[in-house]
């Protein structure tokens, strides 16, 4: 099993006034301290010298939960800044954030024990984007399967009836999947399901797994 001190959370930000300290608000609430914060930092001005992002770096070192923030210039996209963070990465298990999403308060309590118990690659927590809240969708939300008696390996291509999956993460869609199949969950409640995709910025990846690899390689042009 792994505990949140397995755990490195990788924040990737570049001129997001506001949006990180809301990141980091969410994860200074978490109800278990220990995890690792990372930050990789492409912004005009430094993040760190926002007055809302530099309280709560303080409040989640005070809360046992580390956080660093490290200037990375020159920008060079999304997959290098992600590979940067990935560099400064030590414990076993890595967490990519993105800078605009709040985490519920049990997450990273919840993760870590999923994919020890699971024995997977990868374990996530899907994005709900709760300006579809009214927004049911049954079609999308139809080819929803879990797993009865633990994960396996599967291929996935981009054919039925495994690819119709990928729409179960649009819009609110996660919001009335739990409300279907869980009602009104415990706190920690969960339950392991088939996808074809999940969104990275709340998935934990074992960084041992071979499923698990995240290369960056700059071309030059002469």
């Amino acid at each position: 099993m792994f505990a949140p001190s397995d755990l490195d959370v990788l924040v990737p930000t570049k001129d997001r006034t506001g949006a990180p300290a809301v990141t980091l608000a969410g994860l200074a609430a978490q109800t278990v301290s220990g995890f690792r914060v990372v930050i990789s930092d492409q912004s005009h001005e430094p993040v760190g010298d926002d007055p809302l992002v530099a309280a709560r770096l303080r409040i989640l070192d005070h809360r046992a939960m580390p956080a660093a923030a490290h200037r990375h210039l020159p920008p060079r996209g999304m997959a290098e800044q992600r590979a940067f963070l990935l560099g400064h990465a030590g414990r076993r298990l890595a967490l990519y954030l993105d800078d605009d999403v709040w985490l519920e308060p049990e997450a990273i309590e919840v993760l870590p024990s999923a994919i020890g118990e699971l024995r997977c690659g990868f374990a996530g927590y899907a994005l709900h984007g709760l300006s579809y809240r009214d927004d049911v969708r049954p079609a999308e939300l139809a080819p929803y399967e879990e797993w009865p008696d633990g994960v396996r390996p599967e291929r996935v291509r981009r054919e039925p009836p495994a690819w119709h999956r990928h729409t179960l993460h649009n819009a609110s869609n996660p919001l009335h999947l739990a409300r279907e199949h869980l009602g009104a969950p415990a706190p920690r409640e969960w339950r392991p399901y088939k996808v074809a995709w999940i969104e990275l910025p709340t998935t934990v990846t074992d960084r041992r797994a071979e499923c698990y690899d995240y290369l960056f390689e700059t071309a030059w042009a002469h």
